[in-house]
């Protein structure tokens, strides 16, 4: 798809705080920032581990990350005001995405002048991927990134922390392995487990999601997903 101008800048300053992003959390991960420290009530059997941070999260993680975050919400509102425009309107600081997490607001929000003067063709694509019409309206990736847009702009910078488990990673998520050895249960086959320790969301919209492999995904369904409705209107 061929994003008018404004669109293509806001995605291209979002992969450019991703590069920065990921040079962060890698830096941080290679510089030997926790470790596994096994616990009193482990056995030979039953080994239990608690991973323990040496080093805390550099803040610089948490903002670059939230440039990350804010550049995508508005690359959302840059759509509102290319449609306006495509459709001769001249677009005005009431303009924006909606983002509706309930019925009531949708009702507000499609009702005042947030999409005045836009096809009302692509004002019905925009209804349709709503957040307030899913099952779990908090799963959506718009709500993810209205919530933490919101939260870096209004309140503080994006937390983050160490993060563990054995589960396998997601994509190329940056994380260090470690090894524990356990068993399945009392009486099983004592084995090794990989152990992997990476940079995680402490806030809720995603809770311990990866840093990294968040803006990945929220920034691929933008450029995948909700951008493409939309282009038959932006020619």
């Amino acid at each position: 798809m061929a994003l008018p101008e404004s669109l293509d800048q806001k995605l291209y300053h979002a992969e450019i705080h991703y590069q920065a992003l990921s040079a962060a959390v890698n830096a941080y991960l290679n510089d030997s920032p926790a470790g596994l420290v096994e616990q009193p009530d482990s056995t030979p059997e039953m080994t239990h581990h608690r991973v323990q941070g040496i080093k805390k999260v550099p803040g610089q993680v948490g903002l670059i990350l939230g440039d990350c975050i804010q550049n995508l919400r508005s690359t959302l509102d840059y759509l509102v005001a290319e449609l306006a425009l495509a459709n001769g309107t001249i677009p005005n600081r009431k303009h924006m995405f909606p983002i509706a997490m309930n019925v009531e607001q949708h009702r507000n929000d499609f009702k005042g002048e947030k999409l005045r003067g836009i096809n009302p063709v692509a004002v019905g694509l925009i209804e349709a991927i709503q957040p307030c019409w899913m099952t779990e309206p908090k799963d959506s990736p718009l709500y993810v990134i209205d919530e933490l847009t919101n939260l870096n702009k209004h309140r503080r910078p994006i937390v983050t922390g160490i993060q563990g488990t054995t589960a396998p990673p997601i994509g190329n998520m940056p994380h260090i392995v470690g090894i524990v050895r356990g068993a399945d249960k009392p009486g099983s086959p004592v084995t090794e487990h990989v152990f992997r320790l990476w940079v995680g969301l402490a806030e809720e919209p995603a809770m311990n999601a990866e840093v990294v492999t968040l803006v990945e995904i929220l920034t691929a369904h933008l450029r995948n997903v909700i951008l493409p409705l939309f282009e038959q209107f932006l020619k």
